[in-house]
């Protein structure tokens, strides 16, 4: 734990350097520009070779594959599950409809690849990066349909352009890389020269197993420390402007309220509902935990970062009315996690 925390403070250290070049427009008269071709490079160049190294160069058996499915149903019924909880609340507290929406879209979608991705990797290694793309999979899934009806209120929304979406790099990379693993081409392609040029190649010495990256490799071993620096940037944007831009004359009490059950509460709760499941529903039917305890803490892991800032994105696409609030609360979620994420972290660290 000590470990996890320490590399976790490092990373926001990352995010605190993002947030101080936008600040002063160290690199360019301002963060927007910035922002948005870094978020590009990262979703359409890094996170695709990230994704595809880490799964095809992953040795998965039938236990871990089988994780990594559960993984991805469970994201599915527990993001699902976080619209119906939060919806009162939202409704109850954020009178305007369009930001009480913005704000069920931001309790069911989190920064589970900009920040999800890094803080598991640092938690769980190279298994933390694989089951964090299964996360990622369900989350983009839902985020592209049911997400764009939500913020958008159905303004402009429509399925063909939900389905196209969804034909994004990072799911594509995934299907790639889950056929290449789930055929075994680890053992034939994965052997070759180009496949090692290109990607990654695992060997070992007296020391250890060590693994080198390849070209494309490295440019997804860029994927986490980017993702943090682009978090600074957006927390930049919003930071310091004036109330009638930043929407911070809404309730900023009830969206701090919404940050700390969304990001410590509601997780814990679903931990132990997870693990109920597991070990009562599941133990009757075949004798014993059907779910591993990786899978639980992925998941409730997942849930417990920041607000996704693709939801404020698509409101702003959409030019929804709430999309300035969602602004403050996206950026008192960011920071909010420097608390949350360490208290979750040592929460799974004694949790059965």
């Amino acid at each position: 734990m000590p470990t996890v925390i320490l590399k976790f403070a490092q990373l926001l250290l990352i995010t605190f350097i993002g947030f101080a070049v936008g600040k002063w427009n160290y690199l360019t008269d301002g963060t927007a520009g910035l922002s948005k071709g870094l978020s590009k490079f990262i979703v359409k160049v890094t996170m695709p070779c990230l994704i595809f190294t880490t799964v095809t160069s992953y040795e998965f058996t039938d236990e871990t594959m089988t994780n990594g499915f559960t993984v991805f149903g469970f994201s599915l019924v527990f993001i699902l599950l976080s619209f119906a909880v939060f919806t009162p609340y939202c409704r109850r507290f954020f009178k305007d409809k369009e930001t009480a929406d913005i704000h069920r879209a931001f309790a069911m979608f989190t920064n589970c690849a900009f920040m999800g991705i890094p803080v598991l990797t640092a938690a769980f290694g190279e298994e933390g990066t694989v089951y964090a793309v299964f996360y990622q999979l369900a989350n983009d899934i839902l985020l592209w349909t049911l997400g764009i009806v939500l913020i958008s209120g159905k303004k402009g929304a429509n399925l063909k352009q939900s389905l196209k979406n969804l034909i994004n790099p990072n799911i594509i990379s995934f299907i790639l890389a889950i056929t290449f693993a789930l055929l075994g081409l680890h053992k034939t392609i994965g052997q070759t020269a180009v496949y090692k040029f290109l990607f990654s190649e695992t060997f070992e010495t007296n020391m250890g197993v060590f693994k080198e990256y390849g070209v494309l490799g490295s440019l997804g071993s860029f994927t986490g420390y980017l993702s943090m620096f682009f978090v600074g940037l957006i927390m930049a944007e919003t930071v310091g402007k004036r109330n009638s831009e930043s929407g911070a004359n809404y309730a900023l009490g009830a969206g701090v309220g919404f940050v700390a059950l969304k990001q410590l509460v509601y997780p814990v709760l679903s931990y132990f509902l997870l693990y109920y499941i597991s070990n009562f529903l599941f133990g009757y039917i075949s004798g014993g935990s059907a779910i591993e305890p990786i899978v639980r803490r992925v998941v409730c892991l997942q849930l417990a970062m920041p607000p996704a800032s693709m939801v404020t994105t698509i409101a702003a696409m959409y030019d929804v009315g709430g999309k300035n609030a969602s602004a403050v609360t996206l950026v008192a979620g960011t920071a909010l996690a420097a608390v949350t994420l360490p208290v979750f972290l040592m929460f799974l660290s004694v949790a059965p």
